[in-house]
């Protein structure tokens, strides 16, 4: 059994269609698990970790999926670092030679 919901961005904000009979052909898909979009909507786990370990794949045109990694990418910048996770590398580096 496989659901789809829609999340669309709009002026307004965010719209969700539930159950919707698939993604568009122009839309990116992201598949994950519940516990991963908790993980995310909680600050326990970043978008580009969740990617990078195989939680959250995407699919859909190159140039769409850049843009919406680009987009969590900004937010995940304004962010403190979640538990376990690894700060951006410009403060990483920060960190580690103690300049600012």
């Amino acid at each position: 059994f496989m659901s789809a919901a829609i999340h669309a961005a709009g002026d307004g904000g965010f719209t969700t269609e539930v159950h919707a009979d698939g993604p568009g052909e122009s839309d990116v898909v992201a598949v994950t698990t519940p516990k991963v979009v908790r993980a995310l909507l909680d600050g326990v786990l970043t978008f580009s970790s969740a990617e990078a370990h195989g939680l959250l794949r995407l699919y859909g045109a190159a140039e769409g999926q850049q843009a919406l990694r680009a987009s969590f990418l900004e937010l995940e910048m304004t962010m403190p670092a979640a538990p376990g996770e690894r700060a951006p590398d410009n403060q990483a580096s920060a960190e580690i030679t103690g300049s600012r």
